[in-house]
């Protein structure tokens, strides 16, 4: 095996706009991290899995303070979400015309009105009267694998959470339609960013956890079950685009993350989706 302490001064393998994302990779060793956990079991580091688990801890315990801040509400756990998982930066976020779908009630898109005005989304479970004044001509009721209303394209097209319950659900063809949609509304040099990915790798399973919590709950084996059929799913619908010849698309690491109940662990991924370099040229 390669060693990690060569390959360090060699340049990072994953780069990060958001800085948050930046400096965490680089004081926590990530790249070593998600490199090994991509690695065949047979293939990693001895020392991966203690290693691996005592960053979870501590991912743990910092998701534990923040649920426990009783000053931090709902829409700023959302509002980071998007920042972190999404790679985004609060510069490119000014300058970008964006498209939300699946936007919920808009706590995003509100963050970002007052720097940028080019903001909109797309929701099917969301009233508009309920919505505040200023959200009414940004946001509009619709389901984003039927229809996207909107008439003009967009620098940067989120899809937050919304798409993975599609894909969770296993509707293949409603996930690459939307997709699709999303395109026709991309402008040709944007990006569509989906989030979270997420990965249940081989380490996770319980009976390889040889550094369990001790408050350690019963797993939701259903929802491992799901994870790993979602993360298939996901890899048969990019391939079938791409043969398509429709898409360009790149998966990256993020983080890893714990649910702080039932202490699940899983690898968290951001897929990134661009036009295919020869239709730029057309």
């Amino acid at each position: 095996m390669e060693n990690f302490e060569k390959n360090i001064e060699q340049p990072p393998k994953w780069r990060y706009n958001n800085p948050e994302n930046e400096r965490r990779y680089r004081e926590n060793n990530l790249e070593w991290l998600f490199t090994q956990t991509y690695l065949p079991p047979e293939k990693r580091d001895s020392s991966y899995e203690s290693k691996l688990f005592l960053y979870l801890e501590k991912i743990a315990e910092r998701k534990r303070q923040m649920f426990d801040d009783l000053d931090t509400t709902d829409a700023e756990l959302i509002i980071q979400k998007y920042y972190t998982q999404g790679d985004l930066n609060k510069e490119e976020v000014k300058i970008k015309k964006i498209l939300d779908l699946g936007c919920g009630p808009g706590f995003f898109i509100d963050d970002i009105l007052s720097r940028n005005n080019e903001v909109y989304g797309l929701d099917d479970q969301i009233n508009i009267r309920d919505l505040s004044e200023k959200l009414h001509s940004h946001i509009k009721q619709g389901d984003f694998t039927k229809e996207i209303p909107f008439n003009e394209s967009f620098d940067l097209i989120l899809f937050s959470s919304s798409i993975e319950h599609t894909v969770l659900d296993g509707k293949k063809e409603e996930a690459k339609e939307a997709i699709r949609l999303a395109l026709k509304k991309l402008s040709p040099n944007g990006e569509i960013k989906i989030f979270p990915i997420r990965n249940y790798a081989d380490v996770f399973e319980p009976d390889n956890l040889k550094y369990e919590n001790e408050n350690r709950q019963e797993y939701t084996l259903t929802d491992i079950k799901n994870i790993k059929q979602a993360r298939s799913l996901w890899d048969e619908i990019l391939q079938e685009l791409k043969e398509e010849g429709i898409i360009d698309y790149e998966i990256k690491p993020i983080d890893f993350d714990v649910h702080t109940i039932s202490y699940e662990y899983y690898l968290v991924e951001l897929l990134t989706i661009k036009h295919p370099p020869k239709q730029l040229n057309k």
